[in-house]
């Protein structure tokens, strides 16, 4: 939702009403109408938050559709790159430290193609080259036919010379991607939702590990650096595979801050069953079999590492000292939600709205991973600053970690409000309005689960004006119709 209080007179800042109403009813000519009911709780919201994408709107519009068909809700899809930064040094048992990647690589490639959604992932080859020449091989070219990637992997043989260009490749590759399929909505906060899973398996020797040095800040020659701060993203997962013939545990630092920085997971393999034991980790075998050569940030299997990175910053009263709290949301890639972002971190005008404002988006680069303040001594209680109970939310899973467990050890009902620093007007708060809270949610009649709740931007103002109308109903829809 765009960052701005609704008044008392309920109007909101920015929002072009005609436009709206235009293409509401281009959207209700092209589907020959739709039930007024899903208009309600589904396209309504989404209106209001001006998140106005018609590509984006024919999709969900489409994935209903082919529910009532029998088909997939939602075609979820998952990218997979393999960057590869390994010598062709032999090992004690005969076969090469390249040979031992190749291997794992194959057998990971023939269990996913065996599975039944095998057709929604794709993959990329990359190994580090001259620039422009690092990918060797990418799924627009054969999409179902593996057995092209595997010729090219029979045939690579990284230079350690370039060590480092594959990684950046795959970065700049993925972010391209992003802004291509209009997954960054500038001025309009980030939308967890709206997000296409990637997973980088990064295969390295430890060898000419220099250039993460400097971190993964963008240079300043590089166009992307208008825009973002760092080269990696929230959505991207990094899987990374440590080939050294050494015998000790030890990894390189580069790798283990890179590992912490992704919020990864960190591998040290040597031979043919240490690499399949760490992918079995990956796919799901961590609970029942863990690798012990490991470090790892996240113990979510891969086919339920869709969803982002947060980082949850408590703010302790009277004190300046801040906590920080690294988190995965989990999202469902089968359940439409998404009504709500995280607010940006400075105010918007309505002006931003109107389009690609390169004035304000150059002058806030955006952080890699959002950072959201929390207190806990500013509870929430369960009957006080929310809204009805059918009002829409979007409500993500917290991965397991100290601060979810603390959460789940709260009475049922407690709320911790979030905020997003520099978010509101600059005569306001710092912290500026919340936009939902941490909570304790209850799945089923056995489980309760540490959430993060989406709510309108400053949702303790609507909920005043909700009450002070009598808008409380026992059934009521959020039904504010462009008219």
């Amino acid at each position: 939702m765009t960052q701005c209080i609704i008044s008392r007179d309920c109007v909101v800042q920015g929002a072009d009403l005609e436009n709206i109403k235009a293409h509401v009813l281009r959207q209700y000519d092209f589907f020959g109408g739709f039930e007024f009911s899903f208009f309600l709780q589904f396209v309504k919201p989404k209106f209001l938050s001006l998140r106005i994408s018609s590509d984006y709107l024919t999709l969900k519009f489409l994935s209903i559709s082919s529910k009532k068909k029998g088909f997939h809700k939602i075609i979820f899809k998952m990218i997979i790159a393999f960057v590869i930064d390994v010598c062709d040094d032999e090992t004690q048992d005969g076969l090469s430290l390249l040979d031992v990647v190749k291997n794992g690589i194959r057998n990971f490639l023939e269990y996913m193609n065996g599975r039944r959604d095998q057709y929604r992932t794709k993959y990329l080859l990359v190994s580090s080259d001259k620039k422009g020449y690092c990918i060797k091989w990418e799924y627009k070219k054969d999409e179902n036919k593996l057995y092209k990637l595997f010729e090219q992997l029979e045939l690579l043989q990284p230079d350690p010379s370039f060590y480092g260009s594959g990684l950046d490749s795959v970065f700049e590759y993925l972010n391209f991607r992003r802004i291509c399929r209009w997954h960054d909505f500038f001025c309009r906060g980030n939308y967890i939702e709206h997000n296409e899973t990637s997973c980088i398996f990064w295969f390295t020797d430890g060898n000419n590990l220099d250039w993460l040095n400097n971190g993964l800040m963008y240079p300043d020659s590089e166009k992307s650096s208008n825009i973002y701060r760092e080269k990696y993203r929230w959505e991207q997962r990094l899987y990374t595979f440590y080939l050294s013939k050494s015998n000790s545990f030890d990894f390189p630092r580069q790798l283990e801050w890179i590992n912490m920085k992704m919020l990864g997971q960190l591998y040290k393999v040597q031979t043919l069953e240490q690499i399949a034991h760490a992918f079995n980790n990956i796919i799901g075998g961590i609970k029942n079999d863990p690798y012990p050569l490991s470090k790892l940030n996240h113990m979510r299997p891969l086919k339920k590492t869709c969803g982002v990175h947060l980082n949850l910053v408590e703010q302790v009263d009277g004190s300046p000292e801040r906590i920080n709290h690294f988190v995965h949301i989990y999202v469902d890639p089968y359940k439409i939600n998404g009504t709500y972002p995280i607010p940006e971190e400075y105010w918007i005008e309505p002006d931003a709205m109107k389009g690609f404002s390169q004035t304000v988006v150059y002058e806030h680069k955006r952080p890699s991973i959002p950072t959201i303040i929390f207190w806990k001594t500013d509870q929430l209680s369960a009957d006080t600053f929310d809204l009805p109970p059918h009002f829409s939310r979007d409500i993500y899973t917290l991965s397991d970690c100290d601060l979810s467990r603390e959460i789940l050890k709260q009475k049922i009902g407690i709320k911790w409000p979030v905020y997003v620093e520099h978010s509101g007007r600059q005569n306001q708060s710092v912290l500026g309005q919340p936009f939902g809270y941490l909570t304790a949610v209850k799945k089923d009649e056995y489980t309760t689960e540490a959430c993060l709740v989406l709510l309108p931007y400053n949702y303790i103002e609507l909920a005043s004006l909700l009450r002070s109308r009598n808008f409380f109903f026992e059934r009521i829809y959020f039904h504010t119709i462009v008219t």
